[in-house]
């Protein structure tokens, strides 16, 4: 195989250039196509979907919010869901389960998070339901609950 003529090499770095800028502008194609829709829960937190090109939802952020429990408050942390069934363009559901530790106390945490579609597909709105036991000793201490409604447009 011949070595590079340095025509040979600037041909090269040209065409590497066009297939960035190419991938450059897939790239922003891509992102132009989603519809950003914002939010709340009927409990007055915020809430972002993300809803890409053909109807289906790729993401749902909600802000951080306090939880009523039955003893006292719980924080949660703002968090994005973006692991969902999006087999029916226009509605979505996930659940999941998982547990944490801080200052000796374990958080196991349920969800439900669900999403339809407007006829217009313009708006969407849901459910968003999380419980948490709260866990120290072995001994379940308390539990925490959103039960909520949303909507985005």
């Amino acid at each position: 195989m011949p070595h590079p003529t340095p025509a040979t090499k600037h041909t090269h770095a040209i065409v590497a250039l066009a297939a960035v800028a190419v991938s450059l502008t897939l790239a922003s194609t891509a992102t132009a196509q989603e519809t950003k829709l914002s939010g709340q829960t009927s409990d007055g937190v915020a809430v972002k979907l993300t809803v890409g090109e053909f109807g289906n939802a790729t993401a749902f952020r909600v802000a951080a919010h306090k939880v009523d429990c039955n003893r006292g408050v719980l924080t949660n942390n703002a968090a994005t869901y973006d692991s969902f069934d999006r087999s029916d363009p226009g509605a979505f559901e996930t659940k999941s389960q998982g547990s944490n530790r801080a200052d000796g106390v374990k958080f196991k945490t349920a969800l439900r998070l669900t999403g339809t579609a407007a006829e217009d597909s313009l708006s969407w709105s849901g459910t968003y339901k999380v419980t948490t036991k709260v866990i120290r000793n072995g001994r379940k201490i308390d539990t925490c609950k959103v039960n909520a409604t949303w909507d985005a447009a």
